[in-house]
């Protein structure tokens, strides 16, 4: 079974509770590493990232476009794996979110041209067997922020 945190949010408290609700993996969006105004993230790194913390690679929103699917899609190499948001073909309850069902076509045709395999994240076990679930399911997120350009220029200096 998987699992999409509400809102994109997430609290390691309740870690312990979707695996014993039998949840394999679930789905954050792209914060802390990217702020959600900025859409997207990074790609999923199995053995990195915690399999019930798995990042957004891209949130398909209404002013996205095919360059961002290809930007998102772009991160995934090296055993990384692009994960890709879409709420509503169409959400018309939660306009924020969208995603036209014509561009959802156009994001589709060009995966599929391109020869991406595209699976649910249920189907991830197979891709991801014998990777080793962190300790510390925030250590991965906070190398990624130290690492980020902003993080380095906005870190006081002494």
């Amino acid at each position: 079974m998987s699992f999409a945190w509400p809102g994109n949010k997430f609290h390691v408290s309740a870690l312990p509770v979707l695996e014993q609700a039998g949840i394999r993996f679930a789905r954050r969006g792209g914060e802390p590493e990217v702020p959600y105004a900025v859409g997207g993230g990074v790609a999923y790194e199995p053995g990195l990232d915690h399999p019930l913390l798995i990042p957004t690679t891209g949130d398909a929103r209404p002013d996205w476009s095919l360059e961002n699917l290809k930007r998102a899609v772009e991160k995934a190499r090296d055993g990384k794996i692009c994960v890709l948001q879409f709420h509503g073909v169409p959400d018309g309850e939660h306009p924020w979110v969208n995603t036209p069902r014509e561009r959802f076509e156009e994001y589709m045709a060009w995966l599929h041209r391109e020869g991406f395999k595209v699976i649910a994240l249920r189907d991830l076990a197979r891709y991801v067997k014998g990777k080793p679930t962190p300790a510390d399911p925030l250590a991965i997120m906070e190398r990624r922020q130290l690492a980020a350009p902003s993080a380095a220029a906005s870190t006081p200096t002494k």
